[in-house]
């Protein structure tokens, strides 16, 4: 394909095409991860009223510990990133890079993620009615942490898995010129680049959903 006709698929799609952005506000919390309520009082797990100040005293009096205040930071980062992944909206470009990239991590178990970016695009064909199944099996797992109130009702997943899975594809790297994903004028599943695939995967990475895909049964020749 010629540069001029990148460039102008490309420039195609950001005039006919639209995309979206979606902010998610998790829970008010404070300094030492506890909840804050729309008074401005801090609570702990338990709907107890907490004294920040507390946090900083030692034998009555207010004292630097540096030990102390590690573990208050430590605790804290680890709330911060619980509700990252709880607020965490999943979006179908999310759920078709996310499937495309294990598929690939599966189909390739030699290959670390350097690697694996690294493969010649033409030499990689997603089979689609397998990706349709992966992409319905990860969905029915991000429904499921929603019903245990650990991430946000991924709404627009919802629908026929082939229509989600194309519009993922449509909307995946519209600001690219080298699509992460697109099908071809053969049915195929392709990708242009493998860099932008990986980036794009990496929203759902840290949902820890890989050890709970049914892969033996998806894909039983793996």
């Amino acid at each position: 394909m010629s540069t001029f006709s990148q460039y102008y698929k490309f420039t195609k799609r950001i005039v006919t095409k639209g995309s979206n952005i979606y902010l998610t506000i998790g829970e008010g919390i404070d300094v030492f991860g506890n909840k804050v309520l729309e008074n401005n009082s801090s609570v702990d797990t338990h709907g107890h009223v907490v004294d920040l100040k507390n946090y900083f005293m030692s034998d009555g009096e207010f004292k630097h510990d540096p030990q102390r205040e590690s573990i208050y930071t430590k605790e804290l980062a680890e709330l911060v990133c619980a509700q990252y992944v709880k607020f965490n909206f999943i979006l179908p470009c999310h759920l078709v890079a996310f499937t495309a990239f294990k598929l690939m991590q599966k189909s390739n178990p030699g290959h670390d993620i350097f690697s694996l970016v690294q493969l010649p695009e033409e030499e990689i064909v997603f089979e689609l009615e397998i990706f349709y199944r992966v992409a319905e099996e990860i969905r029915s797992l991000l429904f499921e942490m929603n019903q245990n109130n650990s991430l946000i009702k991924p709404d627009l997943l919802e629908g026929d898995i082939k229509n989600v899975v194309n519009t993922g594809i449509e909307t995946l790297g519209i600001f690219h010129i080298k699509r992460p994903l697109f099908i071809d004028s053969y049915n195929r599943l392709l990708s242009e680049d493998f860099i932008a695939l990986s980036f794009y995967s990496n929203k759902m990475c840290n949902l820890d959903l890989d050890a709970k895909i049914s892969w033996n049964k998806l894909l039983p020749t793996i």
